[in-house]
């Protein structure tokens, strides 16, 4: 199941993106917005993986107008509050050593950095825009027949 809402910030759900995924080549486009401007990243290797792989993220192929962010993510499980699948250690009690408790946001977290659109800002960024300014405005992320 996702969540948000369908007219705006939503998040189709981990087990719908692999049904998708898993029985078609899809791509994955990434617009993103930026104070300075969009920019757009495409995956032309993209997949989720089931449940049983904790959402194991597949990603190659990078073309775009920034940083290939998303290629330091590939082959990390997804992490949310309740289930901590990232290798991020950190001895401060209050983020349980947990990226998703620390941006307050599910991704799949390599350590707290890089990308992740699925945070609260501050953390929402994108590493790569320009400027020294990773945090973005917004997001979209789409899944292309190939």
């Amino acid at each position: 199941m996702g969540f948000g809402s369908p007219n705006g910030n939503y998040w189709r759900g981990n087990d719908e993106i692999h049904r998708l995924t898993k029985s078609r080549h899809y791509k994955l486009r990434v617009d993103l917005e930026h104070q300075m401007g969009w920019y757009w990243v495409e995956y032309g290797v993209f997949s989720v993986g089931s449940e049983a792989t904790n959402y194991l993220l597949s990603v190659g192929e990078f073309t775009g107008n920034t940083g290939d962010m998303l290629s330091f993510h590939n082959g990390q499980m997804f992490t949310t509050y309740d289930r901590d699948n990232d290798p991020w250690h950190n001895p401060n009690p209050l983020y349980n050593n947990s990226c998703a408790i620390l941006t307050k946001g599910g991704f799949w977290f390599p350590g707290c950095g890089y990308a992740f659109v699925n945070a609260v800002a501050p953390y929402f960024r994108w590493w790569g825009l320009p400027h020294g300014h990773p945090y973005l405005v917004s997001c979209r992320m789409s899944l292309l027949c190939s």
